[in-house]
């Protein structure tokens, strides 16, 4: 069994990773909106990533409550992501997915083209990904 992930924001795109994740055999703690994210991190104090897949609006106040353990394992997902998005709340070098493939409430993923992925984990995200048939450039 691989390390463990802590995924913050269980929408249509967490469920992606989260299927993802699980099927590289990534134990994966999900952090739900009614979670503190302290209580989260007390429970969880080193994930292997703590990988947040809220949505554009949630992004800016999830990272300023971000526990200080898991700064330094952050990864972030969005459609647009751009790193004065991250550097304002002093992550350094946080991994980073530009998601470019779809998924709709009741509907399968769609890829459009493949997803770019940089950062500490970046090849853990990538091979995850692949497992469930979506392309990931490094």
């Amino acid at each position: 069994m691989e390390a463990p992930i802590a995924l913050v924001g269980v929408g249509e795109m967490g469920g992606v990773f989260a299927k993802a994740l699980l099927r590289a055999e990534h134990p994966v703690y999900p952090v739900v909106r009614a979670t503190s994210l302290d209580a989260a991190a007390a429970t969880l104090p080193q994930p292997r990533l703590a990988l947040i897949t809220v949505g554009e609006a949630d992004l800016d106040p999830v990272l300023a409550d971000l526990p200080t353990p898991w700064t330094a394992r952050a990864g972030l997902i969005q459609n647009e992501l751009l790193p004065r998005d991250w550097e304002r709340h002093g992550l350094v070098d946080p991994t980073v997915a530009v998601v470019w493939f779809e998924k709709k409430p009741g509907q399968d993923v769609k890829q459009v083209i493949a997803t770019p992925v940089a950062g500490p984990a970046a090849g853990l995200l990538a091979a995850a990904l692949t497992k469930i048939g979506i392309d990931a450039d490094e």
